[in-house]
């Protein structure tokens, strides 16, 4: 009786264990797997590489067969990587290489049936496909080439929004990757040209490729070097008409810069100006930086200035001040930082999102306004016309200065 009395009470505290606060939890993340990766991003975030890829290894293997869940699993399996050390680095890649391989298997997502599926599907693996490059090539061609079908079958899927199909031109140039991998000159031309005929702008990435540099293809450079300087040409040709359209108006400042000084528009008479309104929180600004540390770097000996004017608080600048020079360092940002108050955004059009970027010219005249995300050639033709206009100040684009005769 004692006996069976022990075996009871020993049952019991096993119901109790089953049903503890700690097991429901390990259960709750078994059904939930999203909530898992983003632990997993937290210890990678803190550099905890191993406990983060043994989530992800586990998460994987339970749910690595929901499709929906595998692109989302590749997504931030890729960002860990990209922010692990070289000794976990290939292993994660290695994980969100075994799900897109679930993916690709499936052939649910080759953009033929659910656009809105395919895409996710097709900007994932374009991350994938650039952070495994110079770690395995030959795989990274793969998987560009992977990305690129399912690009060229959304231009013909109905379900694809016909207004967003110019995006649609970055991963149709993946083809043209892959083919450069495998070293096939002819091939990676025939490639990019389709990729030009579907409406790829993004010349300066293309011109920087290393996988294309590599190929070492007088014909491969030689059509990268026409397109760049037609689509100059014509940025040319857009910056002159965008300016003269543009009504111009006195743009005033006097902002505090972050190492505790001032900067007021009359500081810049006589000289160009290009202000970045901007914030550390906008992803799209943050993108931006490199372009502007470029023009900064190219115009500097042009009379030309870049301001940058954080407008991560407005309301109360002096809170944002240690984030933004901490980003400023992070990032070797040279030209001038400031921090924007509300003054600034009120003489802009309500509701003005950021980033913005103002071209002024040496009278302190706004003679265009950038607004959205824009490219370095974009940028650099809009300060190429201002000072095309100011007689005795040089442009460095020599394009321009033909059109101009």
């Amino acid at each position: 009786m004692q006996h069976a009395t022990r075996i009871a009470t020993l049952f019991l505290f096993a119901i109790i264990f089953v049903l503890s606060p700690s097991t429901l939890l390990s259960q709750t993340e078994v059904i939930a797997p999203d909530t898992r990766l983003q632990n997993a991003t937290k210890l990678a975030l803190k550099n905890d590489f191993a406990g983060a890829l043994k989530i992800v290894q586990e998460v994987r293997a339970a749910n690595g067969q929901d499709l929906h869940f595998a692109v989302r699993f590749v997504d931030s399996v890729v960002a860990m990587a990209d922010m692990s050390d070289a000794r976990h680095r290939v292993s994660f890649l290695n994980e969100a290489i075994k799900s897109a391989n679930t993916l690709e298997t499936s052939k649910f997502c080759d953009g033929t049936k659910d656009a809105e599926f395919a895409y996710h599907y097709m900007v994932a693996m374009g991350k994938l496909a650039e952070s495994i490059v110079g770690t395995n090539d030959k795989i990274a061609g793969q998987i560009f080439a992977a990305e690129a079908k399912v690009a060229s079958n959304l231009l013909k899927n109905p379900g694809f929004p016909a207004e967003s199909k110019p995006v649609l031109a970055d991963p149709i140039m993946s083809r043209a990757k892959s083919m450069a991998i495998k070293g096939d000159a002819k091939a990676t031309v025939a490639a990019m040209k389709v990729a030009f005929d579907a409406g790829f702008t993004n010349y300066e990435e293309l011109e920087s490729d290393e996988i294309f540099q590599e190929l070492k293809s007088d014909e491969v450079n030689k059509l990268i070097e026409t397109s760049v300087d037609a689509y100059k040409t014509k940025l040319a040709k857009w910056a002159r008409k965008s300016v003269d359209g543009f009504s111009a108006f006195k743009f005033k400042f006097n902002v505090a810069d972050i190492d505790v000084g001032r900067v007021r528009e009359s500081d810049f008479s006589g000289r160009v100006l290009v202000v970045d309104l901007w914030a550390t929180w906008c992803a799209p600004c943050r993108d931006s930086i490199p372009h502007f540390i470029k023009l900064d770097e190219e115009f500097r000996d042009d009379n030309v200035e870049v301001l940058g004017i954080s407008m991560d608080n407005p309301d109360d600048p002096r809170k944002s001040l240690s984030a933004v020079q901490d980003f400023v360092d992070d990032h070797d940002v040279e030209y001038l930082i400031a921090m924007g108050d509300r003054s600034v955004m009120n003489q802009l059009n309500p509701g003005q999102k950021l980033p913005t970027v103002l071209f002024i010219d040496a009278t302190g005249k706004v003679r265009y306004i950038a607004e959205g995300p824009h490219n370095f050639f974009q940028l650099e033709a809009i300060v190429n016309e201002m000072l095309r206009r100011d007689t005795g100040m040089p442009t460095s684009l020599q394009v321009e200065s033909n059109l101009a005769k």
